[in-house]
């Protein structure tokens, strides 16, 4: 849940996440799990899924975008 949170809700006030991702994949590496590289042809699904688990409480999307 935390690379949610760091990818969602950031303190980037231009909605710049490059450097959320960055610290999220961070995260990921420490934690031994994969990076995540977000496609620029996918970032609009990718930020779908972010703003349905934080409004709607549904990991679905998030979690097919994680894998």
């Amino acid at each position: 849940m935390s690379t949610f949170v760091n990818s969602e809700v950031h303190s980037f006030a231009d909605g710049n996440g490059r450097i959320a991702r960055v610290t999220m994949n961070a995260e990921l590496i420490a934690g031994h799990e994969r990076r995540f590289i977000v496609p620029a042809g996918f970032r609009d699904h990718y930020r779908a899924g972010l703003r349905r688990l934080s409004r709607v409480d549904d990991p679905g999307v998030y979690i097919k975008a994680m894998w």
